[in-house]
């Protein structure tokens, strides 16, 4: 669910702190599996009555969008200005069934600026298997490349790796079954932001045979596989 803070003055390093859900009878969920961070707005283009946005963007319209689910938890605001939360609780499999009651503690470096904001969230008696049961068929596109741009890190690199392995676990953990490879250069004609490189190296040798390396896609495809993402690959090629 979400949260909204808005500040009629400044505010400098406002931090957020969930607290443990505890129920009438005792029962605690502790505030390990509680996450509350800041999400950010980007531009995104409005389709207003067009249904695809794939041709001719320049003629759409641009609109802020709250976007992006940040992991910071500290922000500092300016006067007048407004901020969505994004609090996200992994209720644990051995929860006992019942109406939890929590508290989200917004405070900053003055005692006066902080806020106890309370809510409350209900367990159910249905339990989900673990993820890697589900059988619901979870497609979502990943570009590695996009993230190598937003890290700023060169392209198959050890710290490249290391900075997709945040998001692609939290992809894992939704019960992601495919892994998205690229085989050629650029499929889709670039028509992402960051357009997709080939996974595998092709050489045309001086006999005209064709020699191909596939070290990239071998790390990736294990990358993903080790985090839990192994019922297909999809290989693209248009």
């Amino acid at each position: 669910t979400q949260v909204l803070i808005w500040t009629s003055e400044e505010l400098k390093a406002i931090h957020l702190s969930p607290g443990n859900l505890t129920s009438d009878a005792g029962d605690i969920i502790s505030s390990d599996n509680i996450r509350a961070t800041f999400m950010r707005y980007v531009m995104a283009n409005l389709l207003g009555d067009r249904e695809t946005g794939c041709r001719d963007v320049t003629l759409l319209d641009t609109v802020l969008v709250a976007d992006v689910i940040t992991n910071s938890t500290t922000l500092n605001f300016s006067p007048k200005t407004s901020r969505p939360v994004w609090l996200s609780i992994d209720i644990p499999s051995n929860a006992k069934p019942g109406l939890y009651y929590g508290t989200l503690n917004i405070c900053g470096d003055d005692e006066k600026q902080q806020q106890l904001l309370n809510y409350e969230v209900h367990v159910s008696e249905h339990q989900l298997p673990p993820v890697h049961e589900w059988s619901y068929h979870l497609d979502l596109w990943q570009n590695p490349f996009s993230e190598a741009r937003y890290h700023q890190v060169e392209t198959w690199s050890d710290a490249h790796f290391k900075a997709m392995q945040p998001s692609m676990q939290l992809l894992a953990n939704a019960g992601q079954k495919v892994i998205t490879a690229v085989l050629t250069e650029d499929p889709w004609n670039s028509q992402t932001y960051d357009k997709y490189h080939s996974m595998i190296k092709w050489v045309k040798k001086r006999d005209g045979t064709w020699e191909f390396d596939y070290s990239h896609f071998d790390k990736w495809v294990s990358f993903m596989m080790d985090l839990g993402i192994d019922k297909y690959i999809n290989c693209y090629g248009m």
